[in-house]
């Protein structure tokens, strides 16, 4: 299916859940949409994309990656969009979530997850 257009009515699911997708949705409209969508049709959430604060950057196994020169970056299959914490917050769908970063294997593997619990 297309995130951008999800063929369902308001608040249809009791909660919707992803997990690594919202940082390979191109172009940032596309992205823009697909995070209004899940909002729309879920009464709560839970997105989990990778945090710019890691060390590692699981998607391409490199150290320091933001330390890197975008034009040397060993290229990745696709497109990442990586963003602050903040940045992602500020999507319309996610501005009033709750946000937090998980620690997989600290301090070198982070993921932000942002959520809506139910009501």
């Amino acid at each position: 299916g297309d995130a951008s257009y999800l063929p369902f009515a308001k608040d249809i699911f009791d909660i919707s859940t992803s997990i690594g997708v919202f940082e390979h949705i191109t172009p940032i409209e596309k992205l823009v949409k697909a995070v209004s969508e899940i909002r729309r049709v879920s009464k709560s959430f839970l997105a989990v994309m990778p945090s710019i604060n890691t060390i590692i950057e699981p998607h391409i196994s490199q150290f320091l990656w933001q330390l890197k020169d975008k034009n040397k970056k060993k290229a990745y299959p696709g497109t990442l969009i990586h963003l602050s914490d903040e940045a992602w917050t500020a999507f319309n769908g996610f501005n009033d979530a709750k946000a937090t970063r998980y620690w997989h294997v600290p301090p070198l593997v982070c993921n932000l997850i942002i959520y809506k619990p139910p009501e």
